[in-house]
């Protein structure tokens, strides 16, 4: 904090609607202390007052717990799954079934993407496969995944247009000129490992983040079905066990980005993973200083 700070420096209008932080290096520890002062105006109470948790205070509640508790208190903590849906034979007839009840359900005009896409690539988009995922992403709630499944086409194609929407699964050819900057900079990225649970790990890196928000959506999209569709055999495992998520910042000085930008690539991306992709998302683990979380989000 005593060498970098941010500053927030409003972007011109004809440059682009957003607005940047620009970081800075101060000289002395005078300059870093005034700029971080006026930085607090930006931050909520709760992140003004001196934090009252401690690691001390947390080890020795855990240990004042019997061991169910604690496991039932780490695995909240930590996002693990004490459930999962036994996929018998009998419950995935069932499932399929009704999930085919549920899509003729959706009126016409809602589902126009989803017919196109069927009627275009009929062996790719009705397998069992493809539409088991869809199923694992609301633990078999047909409904749900029906209206799941209609909007990963609408959203499909808003990113990347008729001519790719239609084609099973993303790769690189999906993605255009303008896109690789985002692919370059490496603010999403997906890791070869999975964690003891099974749970595909993705780290995000604000500062490297493009300033395309839909280049950004098109990487998101990419990324999640590396994990969901692209592994073979492993691709089931992530399907029922999720994903968690390691976001942040990195040291050293990070790239100019824009906060609405980025804030607008978070609704899009959040809506995506909770309503369209066929993704579970399991936990979020952050590593971003207090003070930067107010410049993120002050405007």
């Amino acid at each position: 904090f005593t060498n970098k700070c941010h500053e927030y420096t409003p972007m011109s209008e004809d440059t682009n609607d957003c607005s940047s932080f620009r970081c800075s290096s101060l000289r002395d520890q005078e300059q870093a202390t005034s700029s971080l002062s006026a930085a607090s105006r930006w931050l909520p109470s709760w992140l003004n007052e001196r934090p009252t948790f401690t690691f001390d205070a947390w080890r020795a509640e855990l240990e004042s717990l019997s061991e169910e508790e604690r496991t039932q208190a780490l695995a909240g903590r930590y996002g693990i799954q004490n459930h999962s849906v036994v996929e018998t034979p009998e419950l995935l007839a069932e499932s399929f079934t009704q999930l085919e009840e549920a899509l003729d359900e959706i009126p016409e005009q809602q589902k126009e993407a989803y017919e196109t896409a069927v009627f275009v690539n009929p062996v790719d988009f009705t397998k069992n496969e493809f539409r088991l995922a869809f199923l694992r992403a609301d633990d078999f709630n047909a409904v749900a995944a029906a209206h799941r499944l209609v909007k990963y086409f609408d959203r499909k194609v808003a990113l990347f247009g008729v001519d790719d929407a239609f084609k099973p699964g993303i790769t690189i050819m999906n993605m255009k000129e303008e896109d690789y900057p985002a692919l370059i900079k490496g603010g999403l990225r997906l890791l070869p490992d999975y964690d003891l649970h099974g749970r595909a790990l993705v780290l995000n890196f604000y500062p490297y983040y493009d300033t395309n928000v839909k280049s950004m959506m098109k990487l998101f999209w990419f990324v999640m079905h590396d994990a969901i569709f692209h592994q073979d055999e492993d691709s089931n495992i992530v399907q029922k066990k999720g994903f968690v998520f390691f976001s942040g910042n990195v040291s050293g000085s990070p790239q100019p980005f824009h906060a609405k930008g980025m804030k607008r690539f978070f609704a899009h991306s959040c809506d995506d993973m909770a309503h369209v992709l066929p993704m579970k998302f399991i936990w979020c683990h952050g590593f971003l200083p207090n003070s930067a979380i107010a410049l993120h989000f002050a405007q």
